[in-house]
């Protein structure tokens, strides 16, 4: 693939660039079940992610350096991930991961794993052990999702790029279905079909068949 070519990446994070979902695995050790039932209201879509984020985070009472310690002790970074990342940046392809989980942790785990990328997510205040959520975009311009992914694969598609999307679960449906090609999993998978997402290294090779 010659560099600069015609295509851009977007990629989930939670349980997309980790195997499991880092942001369910926080709500489990912290809350027990008492996040499922707004985890059940957003995936009957009832409420957006903007607001199930913002209810199921309100549940937590831990410090940050605890959540931080724990999140580095539970992520598992996928298979191939930094090589993926390393291709992109020596294409001259965009590559941005785009989340609606916590940026305090996100970083950490990139940080960990090596890897150098730009990422847009949520962010967390924390007053104690107490956690309230600063959403990435305004209300009033994604009333349901505190980061729109959509818009994200539109301005690389307005920029004259095709964009090569990955993702697993309900809050990529929408950019997903914008993306010029889909590797999906789990719920993404189900809803909208695409390749079956296995890891970075076959999205290395399939970033590389593109024209």
């Amino acid at each position: 693939m010659a560099p600069g070519g015609k295509w851009a990446v977007a990629c989930d994070f939670d349980g997309t660039v980790t195997t499991r979902d880092v942001a369910e695995e926080i709500l489990r050790k912290y809350t027990g079940d008492a996040w499922l039932s707004v985890e059940k209201e957003y995936r009957d879509g009832k409420i957006g992610s903007r607001e199930a984020l913002a209810r199921q985070f309100a549940l937590v009472r831990a410090g940050k350096e605890e959540i931080v310690s724990f999140a580095l002790k539970s992520a598992v970074v996928r298979r191939g991930f930094k090589a993926f990342v390393d291709k992109c940046q020596t294409a001259g392809i965009p590559f941005v991961i785009l989340s609606e989980g916590l940026d305090f942790y996100i970083g950490p785990v990139l940080k960990k794993a090596g890897v150098d990328a730009k990422f847009e997510a949520n962010s967390a205040a924390f007053a104690g052990n107490r956690i309230s959520i600063i959403f990435r975009d305004p209300a009033r311009k994604s009333p349901l999702s505190g980061v729109r992914k959509e818009a994200r694969v539109m301005a690389f598609q307005k920029s004259g790029r095709k964009v090569l999307y990955i993702g697993d679960g309900y809050s990529d449906m929408d950019a997903a279905k914008r993306a010029d090609v889909l590797l999906a999993r789990g719920a993404l998978l189900k809803k909208l079909g695409g390749m079956p997402f296995k890891d970075f290294h076959q999205a290395k090779n399939v970033l590389e068949g593109l024209g």
